[in-house]
């Protein structure tokens, strides 16, 4: 009965990764198709191509593509990956958590305790990693202290 609960516990682990990993490559994949949509909208309505041409070397037709692409390289330091990193750490020591209390409580197999214990420290791996970064990519000036996340505002 222990292998089968030492099983089903890494099949559940890996599982949730895998879910978390398709909900958020879905979002992206929705996010790319709602802008090209409106690019198309916008682009359709404009007409002639001439027309288009002088939209888009205008100051608002820059601002407007600058805004739009969603492939657009960014800088490879940003709070939104700080925060993400930062997200992600949250969540793997939550769950190693997770793993630890309930194999005390349902005297679960030994795997689902280092299952536990490994999640732990990827999560406070993971969390020292997004502090450092921040630290550092402040003193470096790629974020500004204005930028800094704040409760209430949104990550992006």
């Amino acid at each position: 009965m222990g292998d089968i609960g030492a099983g089903l516990s890494a099949i559940a682990f890996f599982g949730f990764i895998a879910f978390c990993m398709w909900v958020g490559v879905r979002k992206k994949q929705a996010e790319k198709q709602m802008a090209f949509e409106a690019r198309k909208q916008i682009f359709d309505k404009i007409g002639t191509g001439a027309e288009l041409m002088t939209f888009l070397a205008s100051k608002e037709g820059k601002e407007f593509l600058d805004r739009e692409i969603p492939d657009k390289p960014r800088g490879p330091a940003t709070l939104g990956n700080v925060g993400g990193t930062m997200i992600w750490g949250l969540v793997a020591t939550g769950a190693g958590v997770g793993f630890i209390v309930a194999s005390h409580f349902f005297t679960g197999p030994e795997p689902v305790i280092v299952s536990g214990f490994i999640l732990v420290g990827t999560g406070i791996g993971l969390l020292v990693a997004s502090g450092i970064s921040y630290r550092l990519f402040r003193k470096w000036g790629i974020i500004q202290k204005e930028t800094a996340w704040r409760p209430g505002s949104k990550i992006s």
